[in-house]
Formats: C-alpha cells, sequence, structure tokens
C-alpha cells in the first residue's frame, strides 16, 4: 500500500500507478478502492481518469516511513 501511496505523489492513470507500485489489476483494484474510500488518495478526472495522493495519504506515508526507521534501529 505505501509502494501505492508513493507512487500518487503525483497524479498518474491506474496503469502507471500498477507499474510503479509493482502491483497486478486485482491487487491494484483492491488497493485503490481501500484508499479512496478512506480518503487517501483521490480521483483527478479530466479527459483521463487520474489519481492523486491526498493530504490524509501523506500523513499515513510519513508515520509508515518513521515506524519503518523504527524497525531498523
Amino acid at each position: 500500500m505505501a509502494s501505492l501511496l508513493e507512487a500518487a505523489k503525483e497524479e498518474k492513470s491506474r496503469t502507471h500507478l500498477m507499474y510503479a507500485s509493482e502491483l497486478d489489476s486485482r491487487g491494484l483494484k483492491k488497493y485503490l478502492n481501500f484508499l479512496i474510500s478512506n480518503n487517501f488518495v483521490e480521483l483527478q478526472s479530466r479527459s483521463t481518469t487520474r489519481y492523486r495522493i491526498t493530504a490524509k495519504g501523506l500523513e499515513f506515508l510519513e508515520t509508515h516511513r518513521k515506524l519503518e526507521s523504527l524497525q531498523s534501529v
């Protein structure tokens, strides 16, 4: 999930998110639905649908990084 949020720091299409986060289409759908429903990622509609991390998603990602750094100590 963190890799998906990291990838969504820049607006990306579903396909670009799938490749950037190294998820298959089923995994992407599952995690993206969860992230959208919990306001970690938002839809940016234009001619094509794009996704982007929200402030809440950035906060989660920062907390995740802190926890990972504690784990390596």
